[in-house]
């Protein structure tokens, strides 16, 4: 008998459940070096670029077609470090090339989708993560995965999560005072 709980730890080695998105790809990007290549889709949040650009990293953007799909044959893998996918609203592409993805980190972020497909995870190095709020009725939070150890969080950062949440505390409290009365 398996003991409850722990599921997604047997799985994955590292987990991290953060304040954000753009928290989950910053830890993620503490291990890239700056001048190394990433290949970030065209239609995309600004914010991923802004923070790619804080790492120094070289951007280079892929196009999408109009049904979110990616012509994989188009890219070249050899000529970057890493490959920053975003699963569009469900969509998993059946032409992973995993064999080309193997020759660099690859980023999921699995916008709609707590989990990481099997394919991705056949990558040598891979990182996933979702927007928590984006799935559940939570006001935030992300979920990152990954096969690789992720360096701890600065006490700084949670300090900033400990007052973030202490905020959003207090709203809650506020608007369950209006439902009391």
């Amino acid at each position: 008998m398996k003991p409850f709980g722990g599921e997604l730890a047997a799985e994955y080695p590292t987990i991290r459940l953060l304040d954000s998105g753009r928290s989950s790809l910053r830890l993620i990007l503490k291990n890239s070096k700056p001048g190394q290549t990433i290949l970030v889709p065209e239609y995309l949040c600004p914010i991923i670029s802004e923070i790619c650009q804080q790492y120094q990293l070289i951007i280079r953007y892929y196009p999408i077609g109009d049904d979110f799909s990616i012509d994989f044959s188009a890219l070249d893998f050899t000529e970057c470090d890493w490959f920053y996918w975003i699963h569009y609203f469900g969509f998993f592409p059946t032409d992973l090339p995993i064999s080309q993805l193997s020759q660099v980190a690859v980023i999921h972020d699995c916008v709609f989708s707590p989990f990481v497909p099997p394919q991705l995870q056949q990558s040598t190095i891979w990182y996933a993560f979702t927007s928590v709020r984006k799935i559940m009725p939570v006001a935030e939070g992300s979920l990152l995965l990954s096969n690789q150890m992720l360096s701890t969080i600065p006490a700084a950062v949670n300090q900033f999560a400990a007052i973030k949440w202490q905020g959003l505390e207090q709203k809650a409290a506020y608007r369950n005072m209006s439902t009391l009365n």
